[in-house]
């Protein structure tokens, strides 16, 4: 569903980007569920670690120019093997399996994935690519004709012009705007990007979406990546 208007100098661009980005939330939760032993991680300059207690993988096209500086970055205490994968789809189980030597504890293991989340930062697509933010229409499309926006009353979704409701389109806008502004978002900011009034609760739909969340500044921040596995809501 277009976020900018057909004719702006951005929407082919974030079009593409959309889908690209869509694709590696899909593959990274993939691999989040295919293998729950792994510790999951991101850092700016490779697309995942997955970090076990006996191997950890850099996973990434590029993984083998990327070994060294992932490298750099452990305690100088810590001597584990690191095998770069530069294709996710290959059978990261049977890899792991001839690596048998245990090097790091859970506490280790924990210490190590505060280090790269700490020094990483998940860039937002309209900063890295300078799509501005006025550009990005808010609410959320009718799934229906694809012409208008949905409106919000009486906690049901329905279009102006097809007249048909749409109880769960909103969460594709949710992932939408996951994609596009990253996956934690305040409660002003779901409600902005929904396209809802200040008057209009959103809460209904968070406890029906099931967004887990964190406690910042005294105010909750949602957690959009369960919106990207697949299974019903």
């Amino acid at each position: 569903m277009p976020r900018l208007d057909r004719c702006g100098t951005h929407y082919q661009r974030l079009t593409v980007l959309l889908k690209a980005h869509r694709l590696q939330y899909q593959r990274r939760l993939n691999l989040e569920t295919r293998y729950p032993y792994l510790n999951f991680n991101y850092t700016e300059f490779v697309d995942a670690l997955l970090i076990t207690p006996t191997v950890l993988f850099i996973i990434d096209p590029q993984a083998n120019q990327k070994l060294i500086s992932i490298k750099s970055r452990l305690p100088s205490t810590v001597n584990i093997p690191i095998h770069p994968l530069t294709d996710p789809s290959c059978d990261i189980a049977s890899i792991a399996y001839h690596y048998q030597t245990v090097y790091l504890s859970p506490t280790e293991l924990r210490h190590i994935k505060q280090t790269f989340t700490q020094k990483s930062t998940c860039k937002r697509i309209i900063d890295t690519y300078h799509v501005p933010d006025k550009a990005i229409k808010k609410g959320v499309w009718c799934p229906g004709c694809r012409t208008v926006m949905l409106t919000y009353q009486h906690q049901v979704w329905s279009c102006s012009n097809c007249h048909h409701h749409y109880p769960h389109a909103y969460l594709n806008t949710l992932r939408e705007f996951a994609i596009l502004y990253g996956p934690h978002l305040s409660l002003n900011q779901l409600n902005h990007y929904l396209g809802l009034s200040s008057n209009q609760s959103i809460a209904p739909l968070i406890r029906e979406a099931k967004l887990p969340y964190i406690i910042k500044a005294n105010q909750p921040i949602y957690c959009l990546n369960r919106l990207f596995r697949k299974g019903p809501y």
